[in-house]
C-alpha cells in the first residue's frame, strides 16, 4: 500500500512539473508571438547609429546601403521643359527624411535665370503623392547642376514626376 502511494504522488507530482512546464513554454510563445506582431505593425528595420527604414511600402524602392533607394524606372526617364532637361534622377529616405536629386542641363540657347521648379510626385496611376520645391540655379546653354531637395516628407515610393514652375 505504501509502494503505490509513493507511486501515485510521484504521478501526481510529474502531471503537476508537466504543466507547469507547458504553462511557462505557452507565455514564452505568447510573448514571442505579440513581439512578432509588434514588429510586423510597426515594419522597421533598426539598423546602426539608431537610425530606422520603414519597409512597410517597397512598391517603387529597395533597401540599399542602409537606406531605402527608389528604383522606378519611369522616374529615371529624362523630361524636357522648356529649355531645361532634367536627368539622372535620384532618391533615397533615411529616418523618414527623403533626399531628392536630378541632373539639370539647360539645352536653350540662352542663359537660363535662377528659379524655383514645383516637382509633383506621382504614384502609379499618375496620382500626387506630393510636392516638393526645387532651386535651379542660373544656367549658360549647355551647362549642367545637380539640383537637391532633403525634405521632411518620405516620398520615396514614387513611380514618377512631374516638373512645372
Amino acid at each position: 500500500m505504501k509502494g503505490k502511494k509513493i507511486i501515485l504522488c510521484i504521478i501526481c507530482l510529474v502531471a503537476i512539473l508537466s504543466i507547469i512546464i507547458a504553462f511557462g513554454v505557452s507565455q514564452k510563445d505568447n510573448a514571442k508571438d505579440k513581439a512578432n506582431e509588434e514588429n510586423q505593425n510597426n515594419m522597421q528595420i533598426e539598423l546602426q547609429e539608431g537610425s530606422k527604414i520603414d519597409v512597410k511600402n517597397l512598391e517603387n524602392a529597395k533597401i540599399e546601403n542602409g537606406m531605402k533607394v527608389n528604383n522606378s524606372p519611369k522616374a529615371q526617364e529624362e523630361k524636357i521643359v522648356e529649355n531645361l532637361k532634367y536627368s539622372e534622377f535620384s532618391m533615397d529616405s533615411k529616418n523618414g527624411e527623403s533626399n531628392f536629386r536630378l541632373r539639370v542641363t539647360n539645352i536653350g540657347k540662352e542663359k537660363t535665370e535662377e528659379q524655383y521648379v514645383k516637382v509633383t510626385c506621382l504614384d502609379v496611376n499618375g496620382n500626387s503623392i506630393g510636392e516638393i520645391y526645387l532651386l535651379v540655379s542660373e544656367l549658360k546653354p549647355g551647362e549642367s547642376i545637380s539640383a537637391t531637395a532633403n525634405i521632411a516628407d518620405d516620398y520615396i515610393n514614387l513611380y514618377d514626376y512631374e516638373i512645372s514652375k
